[in-house]
């Protein structure tokens, strides 16, 4: 492979398209993360997890644009890839699950975000001793971050869904 087909090429207009997208640029960005996305399938083969990457990041994009419906099929994409290829079990998947969860929370979806997040946190269940036991101090701090933002949404998600509405 070469330089303008490198799976590490792709990583790196990713990098860009994420700056693009962080500032608003997103004209700039969509392009830059069409064409990662296009060299990582040429290079990796259509279930390769760093594919689904380019179809999270894509999904993130179209979700700061507003458009929910390309967010969303982008997000299910990357989702079936990172299932298919990492298992059902993997930190990916649950970045994913999370990914669709919040789209589907801002979309007033709240039963399909509920749902998703009760996969999160079976996932979350299975590898919380995993980090703890063998993770650093900054990477059991991540990790708790990451719990407190699926927390979060759930606890909002529960509140909307279970709370009466006062009269």
């Amino acid at each position: 492979m070469s330089g303008e087909t490198h799976p590490d090429t792709a990583t790196s207009l990713n990098n860009l398209a994420g700056l693009y997208n962080a500032l608003g640029n997103y004209a700039e960005a969509e392009p830059l993360l069409r064409q990662a996305l296009a060299m990582r399938r040429t290079a990796l083969g259509e279930q390769h997890p760093d594919v689904a990457t380019s179809l999270n990041n894509l999904a993130a994009l179209y979700e700061s644009m507003g458009d929910s419906t390309r967010a969303e099929q982008f997000y299910q994409q990357a989702l079936t890839i990172r299932r298919t290829a990492l298992g059902e079990i993997h930190p990916d998947v649950a970045q994913s699950l999370n990914n669709l969860a919040l789209l589907y929370a801002a979309t007033h979806r709240e039963t399909e975000a509920f749902a998703l997040l009760q996969q999160l946190s079976a996932i979350h269940a299975g590898m919380i001793g995993q980090v703890f036991a063998i993770g650093s101090e900054r990477q059991r701090l991540e990790y708790l971050t990451t719990l407190q933002g699926a927390l979060d949404i759930f606890l909002s998600l529960v509140s909307n869904i279970f709370v009466i509405p006062r009269k």
